[in-house]
């Protein structure tokens, strides 16, 4: 998948690929460098896990107000809330691979 962006860990700058930040876009979760071993964590951990509560008021509360007033069938409903949510996550994994927004947690 070479169109997809590649992120560097911040103390080797070996490769980290967007499929491994995809999968620490969960706040307060980690992957670790395939070169150095170290472990890396998001930059703004706490300012994504709001996003992230807020896309979820937003899908629930438009897909309550679209069903109620029939405005789609549930079925429509639950696709629109898969597809908004899969670009959400995407779009989200893009802006931090650009950013290379990975940092290593400091040994105390």
């Amino acid at each position: 998948m070479d169109f997809l962006p590649k992120a560097s860990c911040p103390k080797c700058k070996g490769p980290v690929t967007f499929v491994q930040v995809m999968s620490i876009v969960t706040p307060y979760q980690s992957i670790d460098c395939t070169t150095c071993g170290e472990m890396l964590f998001l930059v703004h951990r706490t300012e994504l896990l709001i996003i992230s509560i807020l896309t979820s008021l937003l899908v629930m509360a438009g897909g309550s107000i679209a069903y109620s007033n029939r405005w789609m069938s549930a079925p429509a409903l639950y696709g629109t809330a898969l597809v908004y949510v899969v670009i959400t996550e995407l779009a989200m994994t893009t802006i931090i691979v650009k950013k290379n927004a990975l940092v290593i947690r400091k040994n105390k």
